[in-house]
């Protein structure tokens, strides 16, 4: 927009005043990335922000908390166990707000999983010359934890696995070596959650003991 003066006796100004501006009414929109695709052990969660337009300003809200001014990345701490939903809106230049924030979802878990039942857990020994197994059945461990098997309570030397349980809790069998003649009395059994977290230690008895010959 430009004004120029004319004087009174008809002189036009030789240097019009001007001003310049945008109109600008279109919804900005943001993007959420970077937030862990499945359970994390974790307390605080980073999250990518971005914008469709350049300079946006985010507004952020955490499990149902009221939108408030957050930064890029944003950073949520003192998060809790259990499912988390992270909402974001970008606000323009202009001062145009997002009619719909952006979401995402995750979840923490910071507990450790049981150790793996005594009872469903189970040593197979085998015949002398053969590899001596483990198995679980339904809710040995959490569903689709790792498994791990361990010939000392250190968790040092490993001898089977990871093994993978299935939606159920249950793991196929699977080898832990032939045993015969080792000094192995006792097996150590822990699962790994999804998340992370490691179970305290189950130990259970490794039968050596060949069979009496027949007679």
């Amino acid at each position: 927009f430009k004004v120029r003066a004319v004087s009174a006796t008809g002189t036009p100004d030789s240097t019009p005043a001007s001003h310049t501006w945008t109109v600008d009414t279109i919804l900005p929109a943001a993007s959420i990335s970077g937030l862990p695709t499945g359970p994390v052990s974790a307390t605080s969660v980073t999250a990518a922000l971005s914008c469709s337009e350049a300079n946006c300003a985010f507004l952020c809200s955490v499990d149902g908390s009221a939108l408030a001014g957050c930064s890029a990345p944003n950073v949520m701490s003192g998060l809790k166990d259990g499912d988390h939903t992270l909402k974001v809106s970008a606000v323009d230049e202009a001062g145009n707000e997002q009619a719909q924030p952006a979401e995402g979802t995750f979840k923490t878990d910071t507990t450790p999983p049981a150790k793996p039942d005594a009872v469903k857990v189970t040593v197979i020994q085998n015949a002398p010359g053969s590899q001596d197994q483990v198995s679980g059945s339904a809710a040995s461990v959490e569903a689709g934890s790792s498994v791990r098997i361990y010939s000392d309570g250190l968790l040092t030397a490993l001898i089977g696995g990871p093994q993978t349980a299935d939606g159920s809790g249950a793991f196929p069998l699977f080898s832990i070596g032939d045993n015969k003649g080792d000094s192995i009395d006792l097996v150590y059994v822990v699962q790994i959650d999804l998340a992370g977290n490691q179970s305290a230690v189950q130990s259970l008895t490794n039968d050596k003991t060949s069979p009496a010959a027949a007679t």
